[in-house]
């Protein structure tokens, strides 16, 4: 014969709101509302012994709320974050001088050595000096001439590392578009 038991569920659901503001221009600043939830069951012989038989519910939803404030925190940190790019060091030997000042971090001088190869006959040099230029362009920040010359590489020289490149600046781009519009609405 069984025992007659009481099944208790508890769903909490936990919103938390975050307000930040400018006193100087007395606005609000930045505003972000999150959820979270978290279940608890347990069975007793009475709706008493079931819920005392829901064990650290205080503490999961201590930690579900914790969670949500530092996820609020990690959004208002500036984040670094080192980015790789394969860039062409053979073809000519501009090309492994120019790989020999990049290593050295004379990023500007290997600019000037793939420069004189932009108009190489051989358009596979070509490319890949075309290649390079959107890498350095990358580097010093300036996007639209990087996608200008990945795009060259990729439609007049058939480069096709190129293409993927493009379509990576062209991602960066719009989340720098993004970032800005954010920065401009507060």
């Amino acid at each position: 014969m069984a025992v007659p038991a009481h099944e208790l569920t508890l769903h909490t659901l936990i919103k938390t709101g975050w307000r930040i503001y400018d006193n100087i221009d007395q606005v609000v600043a930045d505003q972000f509302m999150s959820r979270g939830e978290v279940f608890a069951a347990g069975k007793g012989i009475n709706p008493l012994k079931a819920y005392e038989a829901i064990l650290n519910r205080k503490e999961a939803v201590m930690q579900r709320s914790m969670a949500l404030g530092n996820n609020y925190g990690l959004r208002l940190l500036p984040t670094n974050r080192r980015i790789a790019r394969d860039y062409f060091v053979r073809g000519t030997n501009n090309f492994k001088i120019a790989r020999r000042r990049a290593q050295t971090g004379d990023w500007q001088g290997a600019a000037a050595l793939w420069e004189r190869e932009i108009h190489n006959p051989k358009a596979k040099i070509a490319g890949r000096a075309c290649y390079n230029m959107a890498i350095i362009n990358e580097i010093n920040g300036n996007l639209k001439a990087a996608i200008d010359w990945a795009s060259r590489s990729y439609v007049d020289y058939r480069n096709r590392r190129a293409l993927n490149y493009l379509n990576r600046l062209k991602f960066r781009q719009s989340q720098e578009i993004l970032l800005q519009e954010q920065l401009s609405a507060r």
